[in-house]
């Protein structure tokens, strides 16, 4: 057997022949537990976010990449959103595989976004077995903690979202990585595992499994500081220390395309957190936000026996895993590893009861953890340090039926045993206390029954030690934990006909969609939507089909561009419109909405109406209408214009630009256009200004025949250039600033690896070639 987690014990040794027999068995068990999830008929990604936020936006990204561009931004939803500062996921993530064309319908999206998360569900367990194995755990009990994590409770409610089972899946590597820097500082591979999966893991969602890494990083930094570090002295750290900080900056570095937009861009973001009033930016989320989706004391007892949990998470990991855990802290609370993982299992489970135990009070103060506001998302932490006690409990329960069973001392022996007896005697008092509130297949008392028929197996075998018995308790605890679990959390997906598309005229819309392609191929307008219509879910499924709407399910999305093109209703004449909104769709149509547009056509039970004074996407003018003050003061204007000839607006500073009424007849002519590059050519004999109907953003940049030139805002909130006469090529292109900043940091970041690999190379031929 391994030793016991200290600092003198070292990782058991396998061989490749046993590596290769475990990662059949993980992948038995992961085909086991999955089996209800490999009919075509099903799948985990029905949430509304992902037929209709994750899912567009990789589809939108996995057109970009086939065009030959980089996904930036996204065109066709709220008038064109950036992407390159999006925090929900990052098409630099390789395993989300956007540049295949598996996202181009809602209905490829729940096909390839299950596969994806089935994948990494595989590769969550095979990373737990990982860290469970540099922990110092056996084969036998990393298996099962692996399969106990894996395929949690927990984890079935975030199987819902990819962007939040990607990045998980690789956080027990990261931790595998950091402990083995710790245990073992003189080993690069331990710092080469911990870059490469915290980077995966940033890459895949800079957000809440981030957050979390890095709270576990510092916990465990701790612990061993305390345990180790005051024990032998600062030097014993420092090393080590100092290896973990060098992981964080090469990370950053690493992923500076990802985190640096996300972060220096957040403040012009506005964020929704359910029933409350949005926050804008940096501004403080309200207390009473943090108190949604927490458990109440009574909740607890879902901790043994499963109930219906929270919305983004559960707290059930059964009576057995329960008590492994127990055993496991009273058996090896000496090693730092253990303290660490206790003390992460009791404040994790403490905070997801929020405001109910108080710790909702210290965790809102905390910068960066105040960003996760739901208390039961801490719960994805309880069940990892469960899983992980659990597998050393395993080994604990091991010993004491091997050969060297008398090794262990009286007084740890007697814990192990209470800490079965507590679990068993605890379950049965909840037994009395759930009120019908369980929703488990396998009744409460089955489950304690099996318990202490575990316990009975295990004192019996205690007494005539042997290495069969060792194994034989092993195989019994592990199997027991996980065939319960199994029997509990039943990992099968929902029928692919109860989808939102299915459901929720999702069908309805797209032949809406399919007609309004054939109305305006060129996509040179925008649509609106308004009576009963889910304006979110319609402008997301319209992207599926590169159609360009003024609304958006995005979250957290521009604030300043919210503000200024999001149609919640009508606003003031013309004001859409000169958006380029030709068309609204509506079921139940207002006299008010459908002012300024006339009926078309009905496709399916839904109205098609159309303004034909809409503005298209781009347009050449010679003279200016006007100029105007600030939006307001434009959509005043807008009332009594006449957009049949066009607009034109400018800022007071800008009215030189073209001269006064009438219009000079001038050509435009779009020669390519993406989300991020326009390229157009015009014609025209005197002076005059290029309107591109897209919103103004800074990181726009524009040329003409090669030169750098200015972009004006007219109009409001559209871009335009100034032309003398002639003909001329004009090229728009999306060049965010921060993303640009971080390319180059990230680059040398890459190049440093690739400097200390081939140091390291160096440094061992040499030793090599001296001995």
């Amino acid at each position: 057997m391994p030793a016991e987690h200290g600092e003198q014990g070292g990782i058991p040794r396998s061989s490749r022949a046993s590596s290769i027999a475990a990662l059949l068995v993980l992948a038995a068990l992961w085909a086991f537990f999955l089996r209800g999830a490999f009919t075509p008929d099903r799948s985990f990604a029905l949430l509304m976010d992902n037929e209709f936020f994750i899912g567009a936006v990789l589809s939108s990204i996995s057109a970009s990449i086939a065009h030959g561009d980089w996904p930036l931004r996204m065109d066709t939803v709220l008038g064109g959103v950036p992407l390159y500062n999006f925090p929900q996921l990052s098409p630099l993530y390789p395993l989300y595989f956007a540049s295949l064309p598996i996202f181009r319908t809602p209905t490829e999206v729940v096909h390839s976004m299950h596969w994806i998360t089935l994948g990494h569900l595989l590769i969550l367990q095979i990373n737990t077995y990982v860290f469970l194995r540099v922990i110092g755990a056996s084969r036998i009990a990393a298996v099962a903690g692996a399969g106990l994590f894996a395929f949690s409770a927990n984890s079935l409610t975030y199987a819902a979202w990819l962007n939040i089972t990607a990045p998980y899946a690789w956080f027990p590597l990261y931790l595998a990585g950091l402990v083995g820097i710790f245990r073992f500082p003189g080993r690069p591979s331990f710092v080469a595992m911990a870059l490469v999966s915290i980077v995966l893991l940033a890459l895949a969602s800079p957000a809440q499994p981030l957050i979390h890494a890095i709270l576990l990083s510092v916990i465990f930094v701790i612990a061993h500081w305390a345990s180790i570090g005051l024990a032998e002295g600062w030097q014993r750290t420092k090393h080590p220390l100092a290896l973990l900080i060098a992981v964080g900056v090469l990370a950053c570095m690493l992923v500076s395309p990802v985190l640096m937009p996300a972060a220096l861009e957040f403040k012009g973001m506005i964020r929704w957190i359910g029933p409350f009033p949005p926050v804008v930016g940096n501004a403080p989320i309200p207390f009473t936000a943090f108190q949604i989706d927490q458990l109440s004391i009574r909740d607890l007892a879902g901790v043994l026996f499963r109930q219906e949990g929270a919305a983004v998470g559960s707290p059930y990991v059964g009576v057995i895993a329960l008590a492994l855990a127990g055993v496991a802290a009273v058996s090896c609370f000496g090693s730092w590893i253990t303290k660490a993982l206790v003390f992460i299992a009791i404040y994790s489970i403490i905070s997801s009861t929020g405001s109910n135990l108080g710790l909702a009070h210290v965790n809102y103060l905390v910068p960066i953890l105040n960003k996760i506001r739901e208390p039961s998302r801490f719960l994805v932490l309880f069940q990892f340090a469960i899983a992980a006690l659990a597998a050393l409990g395993i080994d604990q329960l091991r010993r004491r039926a091997s050969a060297d069973a008398e090794t262990s001392t009286p007084a740890r022996r007697l814990g192990q045993l209470a800490s079965l007896w507590i679990v068993a005697a605890l379950g049965t008092a909840l037994l009395l206390l759930t009120d019908g509130r369980v929703i488990s297949p396998v009744p409460p008392w089955a489950s304690i029954l099996f318990l202490l028929l575990l316990i009975a197996i295990t004192l019996w075998s205690s007494r005539k030690p042997s290495r069969l018995s060792n194994l034989l308790i092993g195989a019994l605890w592990a199997s027991g934990a996980l065939l319960l679990l199994a029997a509990d959390v039943r990992w099968t997906p929902a029928p692919l006909y109860t989808s939102t598309y299915n459901t929720g005229g999702g069908r309805q819309l797209d032949k809406v969609f399919d007609r309004l392609a054939q109305l305006d191929p060129q996509r040179q307008y925008r649509v609106i939507f308004d009576g009963s219509i889910d304006k979110q879910m319609a402008s997301m499924l319209a992207s599926y089909k590169g159609i360009r709407t003024l609304n958006a399910y995005f979250n957290p999305a521009p604030y300043r561009q919210f503000e200024e093109l999001y149609y919640h209703g009508p606003r003031s004449i013309n004001y859409f419109q000169a958006l380029g909104a030709r068309y609204l769709i509506c079921d139940s149509c207002k006299e008010d909405a459908i002012r300024g547009y006339s009926f078309l056509e009905s496709v399916d039970a839904l109205s098609i109406y159309e303004a034909k004074q809409a503005l298209p996407h781009s347009q050449m003018l010679t003279a200016v209408d006007g100029t105007y003050a600030s939006l307001g003061d434009f959509a005043a204007k807008l009332t009594n214009a006449d957009l049949s000839q066009g607009l034109l607006y400018v800022r007071a500073e800008d009215i030189d630009v073209a001269g006064p009424p009438p219009q000079t007849r001038c050509e435009a002519r779009e020669t390519r256009r993406s989300d991020s590059r326009m390229s157009m050519v015009t014609r025209c004999p005197t002076k005059g200004v290029l309107i591109v109907n897209e919103f103004f953003d800074e990181a726009w940049k524009a040329a003409i025949d090669g030169d750098r030139a200015r972009i004006l805002r007219v109009n409001g909130s559209q871009m335009a250039v100034a032309l003398p006469p002639g003909q001329h090529e004009i090229e728009f292109r999306y060049r965010p600033k921060s993303f640009l900043f971080s390319i180059p940091i990230a680059i040398l970041a890459l190049v440093t690896c690739a400097v200390l690999i081939a140091l390291r190379r160096r440094a061992r031929r040499s030793i090599q070639s001296i001995a």
